[in-house]
């Protein structure tokens, strides 16, 4: 990721990912958004506790062989709602949709133990731009694909919002994320006092001789 600039990185569970021409538009979305990264699932919600249990152990896994300095981002359809806040936390924002629900909370402990931000929650958007999934019949909507970033670098992010524009015949909406890194100003060390020891003698002697004929001289007009 290029530091100095802005990357935008998306997330979309596809409908029919084999189905012929998907692919194409799905590049044709990733350009007219102008997304670097995309990551495409194709994900439907029967899991059971056991297989969702099953899910974050793995998850953990992962997580625990990225080295902590690298950033650490994760982003999809966790078919969870973590719901809208009434305050900020490190974790959760007060952006979010909905009531949370019990797979939300599990979600939110994950993140907890793990310095993690569900970054869509952050930031204020109309409704369109905050929900990630609509019914097949158009009735419901909720916020149940999120983008999670180490919290450290939370302040790199520009922005996080759904393109309900983008379109491949779909539930899920196009989610992105704007992140912009930057280095920390490095103070200039103080460079180390270098004693002259070639003339550290001559100019000590000068010194101490100076300072006795100052007194000397003293001493004669107190006389």
């Amino acid at each position: 990721m290029p530091v100095g600039s802005k990357t935008r990185i998306g997330t979309w569970n596809v409908r029919k990912l084999k189905e012929l021409g998907k692919f194409n538009t799905i590049c044709n979305e990733m350009d007219r958004n102008n997304i670097a990264v995309l990551g495409v699932s194709e994900t439907n919600c029967t899991a059971t506790d056991d297989e969702i249990n099953e899910f974050y152990e793995s998850l953990q896994e992962a997580l625990d062989s990225i080295p902590r300095r690298d950033i650490q981002l994760i982003l999809g359809d966790f078919y969870v709602k973590v719901g809208k806040q009434t305050y900020t936390s490190e974790t959760i924002g007060t952006f979010g949709l909905g009531e949370q629900n019990e797979r939300g909370e599990k979600l939110l402990d994950f993140c907890k133990a793990n310095n993690l931000s569900i970054s869509n929650t952050f930031h204020k958007h109309h409704p369109r731009h905050l929900y990630t999934w609509t019914s097949p019949d158009n009735k419901m909507r909720n916020q149940i694909d999120y983008i999670l970033l180490n919290t450290k670098w939370r302040s790199s992010i520009k922005d996080v919002k759904t393109r309900p524009r983008a379109d491949c015949n779909s539930y899920h909406q196009l989610l992105t994320i704007d992140i912009k890194l930057r280095l920390k100003k490095m103070q200039k060390p103080i460079p180390p006092l270098r004693l002259d020891l070639a003339n550290m003698n001559s100019t000590y002697n000068n010194e101490i001789s100076n300072r006795f004929s100052i007194l000397l001289e003293t001493i004669i007009i107190t006389k």
